[in-house]
């Protein structure tokens, strides 16, 4: 084996078991079948669904031999068994089935539970291994749509006090799915204590085998993206992406190599990653939730006042009348930033109103007056409405 996830190992370790879970023994073929592609299958959910699991084996059973070759019959068979805890007789049905079925992640996967439910933490990690293998190659459909093996082994992870490894698989999970799939408390927790009592180090070889192969060499490259952002290297960010880094990869922050190249003030890298592909609005997005930080208000806030007019000629907003972005919206940034060139410039030549204040009551004179800027201060003082009636949000209560 070539992986030099194993060329280097702490004593103790079987490498006849790292071998076996790093390499790829399972392949996915297309599967164009939905689970409901045949009325029949619900002689089978409907127990399922009931908890007649008995039931829903003899009718998976009797279904088998004309879908000898779905996946997904497989699956609800195996969970009915593991249910039931016939262990042997599941792990028996799925490990044939592996043989024919063109969907192989979600039998891998189904088996690591098995195992799971045997309590031997050994081998399902095998299976969620070979399942994350299965999945890795399907990146182009989402990774087949299910958080299975990295979930699992996430939590995994977590008892081992892998806490990088955690964080990687947790992320591709994340991604699969937005909206945060998670193990009930004690479900999890179980997981958790198994692995924390397995005499094993080899498991914690494998997972860190596992974000070897699968994702440290495309952060280390994202994260070259990132740095050369930062740096202006344009030269550099032309090389990533033609090697087919993403242009909307995104730092620990959230942040997208435009946010960095627009807040340290890169014209030209600017240009190229917008020529490239890059979202001339995309937010910050923290811990799943999208906030309204945008390059063009990042650029504000740090007072670049040549790439704020770059993106506006380009048709970056600049203003939302009636949307909160808080202390990064640009006229906020810019006021807070201290630079009264692009005070004036976004108030004289874009007509962006000073005097208008955040859900929070906050106006651009507020956020100069607490960085102490008193140019700006002059300024917005000298040209305040005196007609502004709007009250912040302890004067509206009177």
């Amino acid at each position: 084996m070539n992986d030099q996830s194993t060329t280097t190992m702490p004593s103790g370790v079987n490498k006849s078991y790292l071998h076996r879970c790093i390499e790829q023994r399972y392949f996915e073929q297309e599967e164009t079948r939905a689970w409901n592609c045949d009325q029949a299958f619900e002689k089978i959910l409907d127990p399922l669904n009931s908890k007649n699991y008995a039931r829903a084996c003899i009718e998976a059973e009797f279904l088998v031999p004309n879908y000898k070759d779905f996946a997904t019959i497989f699956f609800w068979w195996g969970g009915a068994l593991l249910k039931m805890k016939e262990y042997d007789k599941a792990r028996s049905l799925l490990v044939k089935a592996l043989e024919n079925t063109r969907e192989k992640f979600v039998l891998c996967n189904r088996l690591g539970e098995i195992e799971w439910g045997t309590r031997n933490i050994s081998e399902a990690v095998y299976w969620w291994s070979q399942g994350m293998h299965c999945q890795e190659s399907l990146s182009s459909k989402n990774y087949g749509s299910e958080t299975g093996s990295y979930l699992y082994l996430f939590y995994v992870a977590q008892g081992l006090g892998l806490e990088d490894c955690a964080s990687t698989f947790i992320s591709r999970s994340d991604t699969i799915e937005p909206g945060r799939i998670r193990l009930e408390q004690q479900i999890g927790n179980d997981l958790i204590e198994l692995a924390r009592n397995a005499k094993d180090s080899s498991i914690s070889q494998v997972l860190k085998g596992l974000q070897k192969k699968y994702f440290l060499n495309k952060f280390m490259n994202e994260n070259e993206l990132f740095k050369a952002a930062i740096k202006g290297d344009v030269k550099l960010i032309k090389q990533l992406l033609e090697v087919g880094i993403k242009v909307e990869s995104r730092n620990q922050e959230g942040k997208t190599s435009l946010h960095l190249a627009a807040e340290n003030g890169h014209l030209e890298a600017v240009k190229e990653l917008l020529k490239q592909g890059a979202q001339i609005e995309c937010p910050v997005i923290v811990s799943g939730t999208a906030i309204n930080i945008t390059p063009a208000s990042l650029a504000a806030s740090r007072g670049q006042l040549e790439i704020l007019k770059y993106l506006a000629e380009v048709g970056a907003a600049l203003y939302e009348p009636d949307g909160y972005m808080g202390y990064f919206s640009v006229m906020y940034g810019a006021a807070a930033s201290g630079n009264l060139e692009m005070v004036k410039f976004l108030h004289e030549e874009k007509q962006i109103p000073i005097n208008d204040r955040d859900s929070l009551g906050f106006s651009p004179l507020d956020m100069a007056t607490e960085k102490g800027h008193k140019h700006i201060i002059n300024y917005l003082t000298g040209k305040k409405n005196k007609n502004d009636s709007r009250k912040k949000w302890w004067q509206l209560w009177k």
